[in-house]
């Protein structure tokens, strides 16, 4: 019975390890610099308008492919450019790379005047974390970096605070993987934890029965 309640109490354990939600880090960059920013990829933006643009890493016939998206129209220049043209201004833009993650994001955010704006990271883990920074009308750089590569991001979210944004320019990803089918490894804990205990159950029954048989004559 000891040996099943430690079994137990060690799946409790990885459980609650395993339930610790991922973290990013938002950074402004210093010029060229970007804190912890490692084997960047520039994105190459098409020439589109819509709820939805998309771009292209290493070049403008790159793979994989990078989606942008909006609750509002978005106007994106060709090239490694921006989204955000003319007197195209948005609230929200939503960065993911359909089949992959990625570790950080390096982007120029400028606003159409001064506020706030707000970035959710989204996980592997199927958590989210929600940081802010400042946002002036000057292109200002930043690094958004995921705090273990372990839980890598699968989406981006910036959500301009008290103005919006006139741009989004330049963006460089690192860090991405094709996407792995998550393995439940909490519930696969708690399933071999829960399956020993039963199995033990089983066995202890039997054992007690065996020892109730009467005497053959």
């Amino acid at each position: 019975m000891k040996l099943a309640l430690s079994m137990a109490g060690a799946a409790m354990l990885a459980f609650s390890s395993l339930a610790q939600a991922a973290t990013f880090t938002i950074t402004p960059c210093q010029g060229a610099n970007c804190p912890g920013a490692v084997g960047e990829q520039k994105v190459f933006l098409n020439g589109q308008t819509g709820p939805s643009v998309t771009g292209q890493v290493g070049s403008q016939n790159g793979t994989p492919q990078v989606l942008f998206t909006s609750s509002s129209v978005l106007e994106s220049a060709n090239g490694f450019s921006q989204i955000g043209r003319g007197n195209n201004t948005f609230s929200d833009l939503n960065i993911s790379v359909p089949g992959f993650t990625f570790t950080d994001v390096i982007f120029g955010v400028q606003g159409s005047g001064t506020g706030t704006f707000g970035a959710t990271g989204r996980f592997t883990d199927n958590t989210t974390q929600t940081l802010s920074a400042a946002l002036t009308n000057a292109n200002d750089r930043f690094i958004a970096l995921a705090s273990s590569a372990a839980t890598p991001f699968t989406m981006l979210s910036l959500s301009a605070i008290g103005t919006t944004f006139q741009a989004v320019r330049q963006i460089e990803l690192s860090g991405l993987s094709p996407s792995a089918v998550p393995l439940p490894g909490a519930a696969l804990l708690m399933g071999t934890a829960l399956a020993g205990l039963g199995g033990f159950g089983t066995w202890r029954r039997r054992r007690r029965q065996g020892a109730l048989l009467p005497l053959a004559a």
